[in-house]
């Protein structure tokens, strides 16, 4: 009896991969957390801080927002996703390095995944879409996003959800055996495919609406926010929207919920590669 309890605790153990992806929840829940303490309830008056702090002592532009921290560009969230993506991109070209005279199928799998790592890394560290779709608008004379920028965007992310759903398709066959692997691959595909569709979404359709629909939804986000908050957060909002050009409705969305979908989607795809790699050294598996 005893060692029958003994290795149900054993199976029920969180290995390496597990413990990868429950910080990336972690981090999503600590996220919100934080974002209702201080943006709304000014918990240890840190909102008042962020609000007297000045913005000269930074090489990016200042917020007075814990969200903005959080998820801005190169912020809190993204230098995660960088970890994330960056462990998954090395590890799964180690794994194709040991896999090549083992299973052409299995070299081929991780060697694609690894270059469609570093492709979504590269994304999120040097936003690359916004740079070659400043040049599109450009050449086709769009000051705001519309049906050339739009239509490139679509491209870019097609290209880049394509290759590893390709990969998936073409060469993941043998994730059969290695169920975890393949269950934290769908999680990190399905979370990085709703991101990138609400990024898409949210600006790309701003010429056909009056409003981009990152705004519409947010303003949702923007008025829940002031009937779960402080008393005084109404009145901080409305004055700090009235003095600067900071939309904070489109960064609710932008800088919250995005950037945390990302979160979940590259904690997971690190816990699949891990998975995989965890299996084949403690099994020596072909």
């Amino acid at each position: 009896m005893e060692n029958e309890k003994k290795k149900i605790r054993k199976k029920r153990k969180l290995n390496l991969a597990d413990k990868i992806f429950f910080l990336g929840i972690f981090l999503v829940f600590f996220s919100y957390l934080t974002f209702y303490l201080i943006d709304l309830h000014n918990i240890f008056g840190l909102r008042d801080v962020l609000f007297n702090t000045k913005g000269y002592y930074f090489y990016f532009t200042y917020r007075p927002f814990f969200f903005q921290h959080w998820g801005r560009n190169s912020g809190i969230a993204e230098i995660f996703q960088y970890l994330f993506l960056g462990g998954a991109a090395m590890t799964s070209a180690f794994i194709a390095g040991t896999r090549r005279n083992v299973s052409k199928r299995q070299f081929k799998f991780w060697l694609l995944l690894a270059i469609s790592f570093t492709l979504m890394l590269l994304e999120d560290t040097g936003d690359l879409r916004h740079v070659f779709m400043s040049y599109i608008q450009a050449i086709f004379v769009e000051a705001e996003q519309s049906w050339a920028g739009s239509s490139f965007e679509l491209l870019y992310f097609g290209f880049l959800g394509g290759l590893p759903l390709y990969t998936l398709i073409r060469y993941g066959g043998f994730l059969k055996r290695f169920k975890k692997t393949r269950t934290y691959l769908i999680i990190g595909f399905i979370f990085y495919f709703l991101a990138g569709s609400l990024s898409f979404i949210g600006t790309a359709f701003s010429k056909v609406f009056d409003q981009n629909l990152y705004s519409q939804v947010g303003q949702h986000m923007y008025n829940f926010s002031l009937l779960i908050g402080d008393a005084n957060l109404p009145k901080v909002w409305a004055d700090w929207q009235a003095s600067s050009s900071f939309p904070i409705d489109f960064f609710l969305m932008d800088s919250l919920v995005e950037e945390n979908l990302e979160i979940i989607g590259a904690s997971a795809l690190l816990a699949a590669v891990v998975s995989f790699y965890l299996f084949i050294k403690k099994e020596n598996v072909k």
